[in-house]
């Protein structure tokens, strides 16, 4: 999105915008503050945690590329009980799937398509641009949802754990 907006201004305009699609009043604006709150709660999936710690237990260098802002994070990776090294879109002032954010963190790191993998569960927002980059990638498709591009992960998984027969 360009120019950046600040996570919480964007998620507000995305609900006036609603509010406005449908021809309503503050009908979905009202719960901004709610959603934002939601954002900071959020549950992982049952796998979630224990495939984390099996990476981790690996040696594995575990970076969290995120279209939240730190205002939430935080409390996003806290839940997922292990260190991640932390990218926001607030950090490199653009969201996914901006191959800019993806070519920050690749520089940070001196990340290359061979000494790194990319998994990701948001086909639109990752794999299409982890494809265009050539980097290795896993989606994590639970929805069992059909591409929308020609776009192709280096494997498809439909939970998190599955991942480790890769890693």
């Amino acid at each position: 999105m360009h120019p950046y907006l600040d996570y919480a201004i964007l998620t507000r305009n995305n609900l006036i915008h609603l509010d406005y699609q449908f021809g309503l009043t503050h009908q979905f604006e009202r719960y901004y503050v709610d959603v934002l709150i939601a954002h900071r709660s959020l549950k992982s999936f049952p796998e979630v945690i224990g495939t984390l710690k099996t990476l981790q237990q690996r040696g594995y260098h575990l970076i969290m590329m995120s279209n939240s802002s730190w205002d939430i994070i935080p409390a996003n990776a806290a839940a997922l009980e292990v260190p991640f090294d932390i990218w926001t879109a607030e950090d490199v002032h653009t969201y996914k799937p901006d191959p800019v954010f993806f070519k920050t963190v690749a520089a940070h790191y001196d990340l290359t398509p061979a000494n790194h993998w990319h998994i990701a569960q948001g086909y639109g927002s990752d794999i299409v641009t982890t494809d265009a980059l050539g980097w290795r990638s896993i989606w994590v498709n639970r929805d069992h949802a059909t591409p929308t591009t020609t776009a192709q992960p280096t494997h498809e998984v439909h939970n998190l754990a599955e991942i480790l027969q890769w890693l």
